[in-house]
């Protein structure tokens, strides 16, 4: 059997091989077979570290398209390749006494929601925009396959945070302290939200699953 190619992680979280077996070319999932010899090199997995190393307590799905990590409080965010601050945001009504907020109902919700003062719900929180020649190669491929192009960015939101170290416009390199996770905005327990949408601006951005970016499971519950 020849491996003909190993795909980057797709939209339904596993990788494919691509084969050809006496004269038969399809695609195995990669979990199924192991890849020895010199094909072994291509299992390789180039996408970013998780944001934080905590449980993944909600997932990617219709009406909630990020993901959130069960992190305490003080838990430090660094960036894994160079990106400039497209948002640092404080969340003015985010008081010592009251750092965080419940809805009683929806339209409580939905003015938090377009509250710059509580961070439109957010809390205190960036947004990093990386450029596509800077990506994970699996994630460029992603992009594409989504429809966007060479010129799009990725940016990333890290939000209910209790420190932020970078101000909007600011040009950081791969490893730089942003700040960390916390329990401000609409917040029920402290918890890093994050999500992942490729575009031009971040208002018309298109979101993707944070696996595309990051080394997290495929969970959309």
């Amino acid at each position: 059997m020849t491996v003909k190619e190993v795909t980057a992680a797709q939209a339904d979280g596993f990788r494919w091989v691509r084969v050809d077996f006496r004269g038969q070319n399809g695609f195995v999932r990669s979990d199924l077979v192991t890849l020895q010899g010199s094909c072994a090199a291509l299992t390789g997995d180039d996408r970013l570290s998780a944001p934080v190393a905590a449980t993944i307590t909600q997932g990617f799905k219709s009406g909630h398209q990020g993901m959130d990590f069960g992190a305490s409080i003080g838990m430090e965010l660094r960036v894994g390749i160079p990106a400039t601050i497209f948002r640092a945001q404080v969340c003015t009504k985010c008081t010592t006494q009251q750092p965080n907020i419940t809805p009683k109902n929806d339209q409580e919700r939905n003015q938090i929601f377009a509250d710059p003062a509580w961070g439109f719900g957010y809390g205190n929180h960036i947004i990093v925009r990386h450029e596509f020649q800077d990506l994970p190669r699996s994630t460029q491929d992603q992009i594409l396959r989504n429809g966007g192009k060479t010129s799009n960015a990725i940016f990333v939101l890290y939000a209910h945070l209790s420190r932020m170290d970078v101000q909007a416009n600011q040009k950081i390199a791969a490893g730089t302290l942003i700040g960390a996770t916390g329990h401000t905005g609409n917040s029920t327990g402290p918890h890093l939200h994050i999500e992942v949408a490729f575009g031009d601006q971040w208002g018309a951005a298109k979101k993707i699953h944070p696996m595309l970016l990051f080394a997290v499971p495929n969970i959309t519950s």
